[in-house]
């Protein structure tokens, strides 16, 4: 009888592997013997190093769903509700998509890495956009508002991948949501 394959137990150990060794150093082989099944049996069952790498980040990356960006009318709890999702997400994973993200220059075939991603930023983009057209924020280029929005959380995990030995604070999310509507919401 075939061994069973747990891909999330195969995905948690290529995630190690690359946090460990970046791409280039979690070879196949070395997830394969940390996973205890065969080389051969992982390229069967996923293709090629870069097809188990998506699928290892899309399981476990921050990936939005449209049921995921919900619209109340209540702007700051939708915003709070999406920095929250993310801080749950990119707890585990930060570090791996900044990783990723900075090898893509010479590994192009991870370029199916950040579609997820680009996915979810467009979600919430028209989130944005739909409480420009209200009224309730301000007119300005929708990606700009996402990089205030998301800005400190995501220097933020960069910096603590990096800077172990510094001390980086928490960001208080809904501080976060406050100073960035006072400087987009529309007085009326």
């Amino acid at each position: 009888m075939p061994k069973v394959i747990d891909d999330q137990y195969i995905y948690q150990v290529t995630i190690d592997a690359l946090l460990a060794h970046g791409y280039l150093g979690a070879t196949t082989r070395y997830i394969a013997e940390q996973a205890q099944i065969s080389e051969a049996t992982l390229f069967r069952k996923y293709g090629s190093k870069a097809k188990l790498v998506v699928a290892a980040v899309s399981h476990f990356g921050f990936h939005l769903e449209e049921s995921d960006v919900v619209y109340t009318g209540d702007v700051a709890a939708d915003l709070l509700d999406l920095l929250m999702l993310y801080e749950r997400s990119s707890k585990s994973t930060g570090r791996m998509f900044f990783l990723l993200l900075s090898e893509l220059v010479r590994y192009p075939e991870l370029v199916e890495v950040i579609k997820g991603t680009l996915t979810s930023i467009e979600l919430v983009m028209n989130l944005i956009k739909r409480y420009q057209a209200e009224g309730v924020l301000r007119p300005e280029n929708p990606f700009h508002s996402l990089g205030g929005l998301f800005g400190p959380l995501l220097l933020n995990r960069i910096l603590s991948g990096v800077a172990a030995d510094v001390s980086i604070p928490q960001v208080d999310l809904e501080l976060l949501i406050e100073n960035f509507l006072e400087g987009r919401k529309i007085k009326k």
